[in-house]
């Protein structure tokens, strides 16, 4: 071989490493590694798995569900949450009817005889109910008037019992009732019941019945007794 000059052999050593790729200065020609593992860039607020999910305030299971305070709490004192729903029907009545109402319900664990007066208690006496709620809703007219509605929920033993109940209250005005909530605690307890505003409902073994009353004489609402059938229908 024909001896090269130094000139000559830097050229061609420069050309060599020209078509390998490797650019004169470099020391070494890297690679991603076969099966590295890339990192996961953090998911916006709001995607799966992140905070927007279902869980946040007022989804199921949150606030805004049965539980709040008022009917949820109640309801789960006493166990009776039919008697709870009642309570805002006749409540959602009178508002329709442009009546302010406010309402105190108490399921009696002591028994109708114990909560009643005149003939009916002595009904109670020699036929015992089997269960008693009580409810009171005191109800404003656009004026300001103030007109009490008493309602109350006896479950006799058979249907029978819940008949004669019913006759003896629905038939002859002056026989007594069930005391009404607002004649054993509150500012009202001095309010007679006179009985023109009274209704009544038996379903099955329940009857339901209900008296109105006004506190103050102008009242300028619906009719009370209107306001009675209300609350039973």
């Amino acid at each position: 071989m024909k001896n090269l000059s130094t000139p000559a052999l830097a050229l061609l050593l420069l050309l060599a490493l020209s078509a390998s790729g490797i650019s004169a200065g470099d020391s070494t020609a890297t690679r991603p590694a076969s099966g590295s593992v890339h990192s996961r860039q953090p998911q916006p607020s709001g995607e799966s798995g992140e905070s927007g999910d279902a869980g946040e305030t007022g989804e199921t299971g949150e606030s805004g569900d049965a539980g709040e305070t008022g009917e949820g709490r109640l309801a789960e004192d006493t166990g009776r949450t039919d008697e709870i729903r009642k309570i805002e029907r006749i409540e959602n009545r009178f508002r329709r009817n442009h009546l302010g109402a406010q309402s105190r319900f108490q399921a009696d664990t002591d028994g109708c005889a114990a909560h009643s007066y005149g003939e009916v208690h002595i009904f109670f006496l020699k036929q015992p109910c089997s269960a008693l709620s009580r409810a009171q809703f005191t109800i404003t007219d656009g004026r300001g008037n103030i007109a009490l509605v008493a309602v109350s929920w006896v479950e006799m033993p058979d249907l029978d019992s819940a008949r004669a109940f019913q006759e003896l209250v629905d038939d002859t005005q002056g026989t007594g009732n069930i005391t009404e909530l607002s004649r054993e605690a509150g500012p009202y307890q001095a309010v007679a019941y006179s009985g023109d505003a009274y209704g009544s409902r038996r379903r099955g073994l329940v009857v339901t019945s209900a008296q109105a009353e006004p506190v103050t004489l102008d009242w300028a609402g619906i009719p009370l007794a209107t306001v009675a059938a209300d609350a039973v229908r």
